[in-house]
């Protein structure tokens, strides 16, 4: 798999398998050795492929004006994607871990993940990480 995306994206493998299931996470990065911005933590059953290009299509296409790929509404995720691209931020996915199916359950493991880096929904609705100028929504 290609480490960049069409817009840029770093994508992070570590020592992950980038074909099973696993849990990644999206941050940001406003300058060199700047803190890293976590605004988002998921999970796939199907390997890195599939979320790393979906996230950069979406944002491709919110950038263009056209509507997102659920034909619904764009995640609060995809607007802090909007925010650190025109701020001229760095992107990276990084693949956390894979998840072993037969003993553990993947969206535990997501929550727990999400709860450590702090960007946990509230109830079941995901929130805005960044402000709109790139910066840290605290």
């Amino acid at each position: 798999m290609n480490n960049a995306s069409k817009l840029g994206f770093a994508l992070i493998a570590n020592m992950v398998d980038t074909k099973a299931p696993l849990l990644y996470r999206i941050s940001t990065e406003p300058g060199p050795n700047a803190s890293l911005t976590t605004i988002y933590v998921g999970q796939t059953r199907n390997g890195c492929g599939r979320p790393f290009r979906r996230y950069d299509l979406n944002l491709r296409r919110l950038l263009a004006g056209k509507p997102p790929l659920n034909g619904k509404q764009y995640r609060p995720v995809i607007y802090d994607l909007r925010a650190a691209y025109t701020a001229g931020h760095r992107i990276l996915i990084e693949l956390v871990r894979n998840v072993d199916l037969s003993f553990e359950h993947i969206t535990d493991a997501e929550r727990q993940l999400q709860q450590e880096d702090g960007v946990e929904p509230i109830g079941k609705t995901e929130r805005r990480m960044l402000n709109d100028d790139g910066r840290p929504n605290l």
